[in-house]
């Protein structure tokens, strides 16, 4: 059998100002100055190009990052192999948080392995919206996901009233992290970059059961792609 076909992506983030040369830019990217500029101006991510060939993205990564372009690669592989894992209950301790999946597997996430925090604001398939916390870890591909109306956060830290505020600040309190919650405030932007990708990370949802109502398939989509970039940009 034939092994199926991996794509590599060059995907740009956030830039310095002033901007690189668009001009060199453009050329070695084969798209229009405007739209080169609106990818460079992107306060998420952009996908600058798609190749059948590692070297090829490799040498496109050496070659924008010699005109000061912020960058790096990423495969299918990657994006396959990675796991978005929504979690069931989670107790917090010194040492970090003791997470149970809807499997009741258990995940253990210290406090020192954390290295990025994203808040994700989705739609839901009846015009409703779902607040998710995605937590990336330095030591491996699995994220912990947290659904914020599943958890009772007053429990879980030990505090009557918490909410997920409280958490997430006591999450930058413990990491020294600030969360990313850009998603929401560049939503079309980020739809429109997860249409790059032909592939998907692997995805445990909470049973449908569980939820109010069911997630935006596209809304949800571009979330999962989303964290996975930011994910890997930590540890490129």
């Amino acid at each position: 059998m034939t092994p199926p076909a991996i794509t590599y992506y060059v995907i740009s983030t956030t830039q310095e100002d002033p901007l690189p040369p668009l001009r060199p830019v453009s050329r070695l990217v084969q798209q229009e100055e405007p739209e080169v500029e609106k990818k460079l101006r992107t306060k998420t991510y952009a996908v600058l190009g798609r190749f059948a060939r590692q070297a090829n993205a490799q040498g496109l990564v050496q070659q924008l990052t010699a005109l000061g372009v912020n960058c790096y690669m990423m495969s299918d592989q990657e994006i396959r192999g990675h796991l978005i894992v929504s979690m069931k209950t989670a107790n917090r301790g010194q040492g970090g948080i003791a997470f149970r999946d809807f499997e009741d597997k258990p995940l253990f996430c210290p406090w020192d392995d954390m290295a990025g925090i994203c808040v994700l604001e989705i739609f839901c398939e009846r015009g409703g919206q779902a607040t998710l916390i995605d937590l990336h870890r330095k030591s491996a591909n699995i994220t912990p996901r947290l659904d914020v109306a599943l958890f009772d956060f007053g429990t879980m830290m030990g505090v009557a009233g918490a909410t997920f505020e409280d958490f997430l600040a006591e999450l930058e309190n413990r990491t020294s992290l600030r969360m990313d919650r850009r998603f929401a405030q560049d939503y079309q932007q980020v739809v429109d970059a997860s249409a790059s990708f032909g592939s998907r990370p692997a995805v445990f949802s909470p049973p449908e059961g569980q939820l109010a109502e069911p997630y935006d398939r596209h809304s949800h989509a571009a979330a999962n792609l989303y964290s996975l970039v930011r994910h890997a940009q930590t540890r490129k």
